[in-house]
């Protein structure tokens, strides 16, 4: 593996951690449909996810 390509996943997985530890309160998301509400810590999780998920697509 590339030096950077390990520096992403160290910094990816030390965000997750945080975002783990950090499950104070509750947020309103809401689709075209339904609304949902779960810990701020999962929305940005999910977030954090699907930034990922574009980024590997535009690499």
């Amino acid at each position: 593996m590339s030096r950077r390509f390990t520096t992403g996943l160290i910094l990816i997985g030390v965000s997750i951690l945080i975002l783990l530890l950090n499950t104070h309160g509750k947020v309103d998301i809401s689709f075209v449909l339904f609304e949902i509400r779960i810990l701020k810590s999962v929305a940005f999780l999910f977030f954090l996810g699907v930034g990922v998920f574009i980024g590997a697509l535009l690499r």
